[in-house]
C-alpha cells in the first residue's frame, strides 16, 4: 500500500503542477506577460520558496552543513534528474534522436549567471575554509537581483535581447 500511496502522491503532484502551469500561462497571455517573465519570477519563485524555507530553518537550528548540503542538492536533483528524463522521455517526439531547445536569451542569461555562481563558490568556499561569511551571502543575493534584472530586461527589451541570442548545434 505504501508504494500505491508514493505512486499516487506523484500523480497527484503531476496533475496539480499541470494545473497550476496552465493557469500561469493563461494569466500571462491574459496580462501579456512574456513566457520567460513568469518562468524566471513566479515559477522560479513557486518551485524555491518552500526549499529556502526549509534551508533557512535547518541552519538556524544549528545544522549548517546540512543546509548547505540541501541547498546544492535540490536544484541538482531538479537540474540533473529533471533536465535528464526530460531529455530522454520526450514524448512528443519519441521517433527521434534529439529535439531542438528554445534559445532564448532569458535561458542565455541564467546559464550565464548559473556558470558565475557555481565558479565563484567553487573558488570562494575553499579559500574561505569551508565557512560561511556575510559578505559571500551579500553577493550571492546580490547576483541573484543583478540575474532578475538583466533576465527580466532581456526578455522584455529586444535590443538587449539580441546581445544574448545564442544558437549553437543544428537541428535533429
Amino acid at each position: 500500500f505504501v508504494f500505491v500511496e508514493f505512486g499516487m502522491s506523484i500523480l497527484w503532484i503531476y496533475m496539480v503542477a499541470n494545473q497550476l502551469l496552465s493557469l500561469l500561462e493563461a494569466l500571462g497571455n491574459a496580462w501579456n506577460i512574456d513566457k520567460s517573465v513568469l518562468a524566471l519570477t513566479v515559477l522560479s519563485w513557486g518551485n524555491s520558496i518552500g526549499d529556502m524555507i526549509s534551508d533557512i530553518v535547518i541552519a538556524k537550528q544549528g545544522f549548517p552543513s546540512m543546509a548547505i548540503g540541501a541547498c546544492l542538492g535540490g536544484p541538482m536533483l531538479n537540474l540533473l534528474l529533471g533536465l535528464g528524463v526530460a531529455m530522454t522521455f520526450n514524448p512528443d517526439q519519441i521517433s527521434n534522436r534529439c529535439f531542438a531547445l528554445e534559445a532564448d536569451p532569458p535561458t542565455a542569461v541564467a546559464f550565464l549567471f548559473l556558470l558565475t555562481s557555481l565558479l565563484s563558490s567553487l573558488v570562494v568556499i575553499p579559500l574561505s575554509r569551508f565557512r560561511g561569511y556575510k559578505v559571500y551571502g551579500v553577493y550571492l543575493m546580490l547576483l541573484y537581483v543583478a540575474y532578475l534584472v538583466l533576465g527580466i530586461t532581456t526578455a522584455l527589451v529586444p535590443k538587449l535581447s539580441r546581445t544574448f541570442s545564442w544558437k549553437l548545434g543544428r537541428g535533429c
